[in-house]
């Protein structure tokens, strides 16, 4: 008798103990497939080693075909035999964006389900470059999933991912968004020393003397030069139109400490309230908005 339960206490430890390890084996299993499935979904579409080499990015979406290159390393956007300036931060935010590590886990593998996530040949697209031959990246982007995120793709890959939505801001958006559309790009205050606007017969003239501004037709200090500096070198256009010839209607004149000086001559407002305008020894026209133009020109 003693011996048979000496057996029994000895089959139920052995049994605890198989329970014991099973538990554990079970508990290390899901929670070591949590860490890998969190592992497998921190993506990076880009590496950013190959940031530095990006001379050019290919954007086709809703808004049509927009190229960014990188000449002299300055970023443009080329159109019909004339270089469009872009705002220098667009191109920059947008590789910073697709280099840096996030959440994208892989929702399907399966052909038949891009189109299905529009991740199929006709989604947005953004393809990197870095010289000739293969792109650095060949994205697409799809719909919306259910979070509002989007999915993702790379081209000739069957991963389709998803993740949150930082890329149809750049894809969405019409060149207007990537152009630098300011009338005196890279201007600073301390370096305009007079101003001079005329509107037809009328002219004036601000100029800096010493810690002050003074209206030249009648001698007064200029109590918001600083106001109106800020106002001057941060107007910007609506947008680049092409070349055309017009009655010139104002006028714009900057002259600079080191002797130099910028003019913009500005034609009449159309129909929309949009008045073209040309930086004088510039190949570039613009056209700035009707109500730009009165700021500016309301010391007159």
């Amino acid at each position: 008798m003693a011996k048979i339960n000496s057996f029994k206490k000895r089959t139920v430890i052995l049994l605890s103990i198989i329970f014991v390890l099973a538990v554990l084996y079970t508990g290390t299993f899901i929670f070591g497939s949590g860490e890998s499935f969190a592992r497998n979904s921190i993506y990076t579409w880009l590496d950013s080693r190959f940031v530095s080499y990006v001379d050019k990015i290919e954007i086709y979406g809703p808004a049509g075909q927009i190229i960014l290159q990188r000449k002299n390393n300055i970023w443009v956007i080329t159109g019909t035999g004339e270089d469009y300036p872009v705002k220098q931060a667009r191109p920059a935010d947008l590789l910073s964006d697709l280099s840096r590590p996030g959440d994208y886990p892989v929702r399907s593998t399966a052909a038949a389900m891009q189109d299905v996530y529009g991740v199929g040949s006709n989604a947005t697209r953004i393809i990197v470059r870095g010289g000739a031959g293969l792109p650095l990246l060949d994205l697409l982007i799809g719909n919306t999933d259910l979070t509002g995120g989007i999915f993702l793709r790379k081209t000739g890959q069957s991963e389709i991912r998803s993740g949150k939505d930082i890329f149809t801001v750049y894809t969405d958006n019409e060149k207007t968004f990537w152009y630098d559309l300011r009338i005196f790009p890279g201007l600073s205050a301390d370096l305009v020393q007079r101003i001079r606007l005329t509107d037809g017969e009328k002219t004036t003239s601000i100029t800096r003397d010493k810690n002050n501004w003074i209206t030249e037709n009648t001698g007064a200090v200029f109590d918001n030069a600083a106001s109106y500096l800020r106002l001057l070198l941060e107007a910007e256009a609506e947008n680049f139109i092409d070349a055309a010839e017009w009655e010139i209607q104002k006028t714009i004149n900057v002259e600079l400490g080191n002797g130099s000086s910028i003019t913009v001559n500005i034609g009449p407002p159309d129909s929309r309230e949009l008045c073209p305008a040309r930086i004088v020894g510039s190949d570039l026209f613009y056209s700035i908005s009707e109500r730009t133009v009165n700021r500016i020109f309301s010391v007159l």
